[in-house]
């Protein structure tokens, strides 16, 4: 072997394991920037920001077991909890200012839905409201802390996600049909207010 070609070898020795580094770093970079790989289908995951859903948008049909995970990516300073809820008609309260945005939904999807919850870390809190929870203890997903009582009344399945935190849960597709809102009420409800909603539609199995 000359030693040309001893250098091109060892040239090559050297630029493999680089371009191995480069390709680990782009792909931890893309995913920072929420530059994710398509989920596989029935699969959703959610990224939560300030003050948005990502995806906000979602068709989910009546009998299909849907997975959803989602990811606290709050930019603010400091970063924000945020929840996510599905109902009809957002909650008003009559208030000496006028109507002031509650928390929740006056008619909640979740209601008699079995969840299962997959994995998690950093939830906030994880209200069941009044569906089944199985799978893991939510205890196990959840940051050790205070919570606010006033939220353990919740008549709906509520994920409050904490800062860089995330929850991965299934459930099947109930028999309701038609559009839901998908809706975070951090703050007083000041998320919701703020744009952090979104749409889910639900057709028949058939359709």
């Amino acid at each position: 072997m000359t030693e040309l070609q001893r250098h091109s070898l060892r040239g090559r020795q050297i630029l493999g394991p680089v371009i191995v580094a480069a390709a680990l770093l782009f792909g931890a970079y893309g995913w920072q920037r929420g530059q994710r790989p398509p989920d596989p289908p029935g699969s959703y995951t959610i990224a939560m920001t300030d003050y948005r859903f990502s995806a906000d948008n979602m068709l989910w049909r009546v009998g299909e077991k849907v997975t959803i995970t989602l990811v606290d990516e709050s930019e603010a300073i400091p970063p924000k909890p945020h929840e996510f809820m599905v109902g009809r008609v957002a909650r008003t309260e009559e208030s000496v200012f006028g109507l002031r945005q509650e928390d929740g939904f006056e008619t909640p999807f979740f209601t008699g839905v079995t969840i299962e919850i997959l994995a998690g870390g950093g939830v906030k809190m994880l209200m069941p409201g009044g569906s089944k929870l199985t799978g893991l203890p939510p205890m196990q997903v959840m940051t050790p802390g205070p919570m606010d009582m006033d939220d353990m009344s919740m008549n709906s399945f509520m994920p409050v996600v904490g800062p860089k935190g995330y929850l991965k849960f299934s459930f099947v597709v109930p028999d309701k049909p038609g559009e839901w809102t998908i809706g975070c009420f951090q703050q007083s409800g000041q998320h919701y207010l703020n744009g952090m909603k979104g749409t889910v539609t639900v057709i028949a199995g058939s359709a």
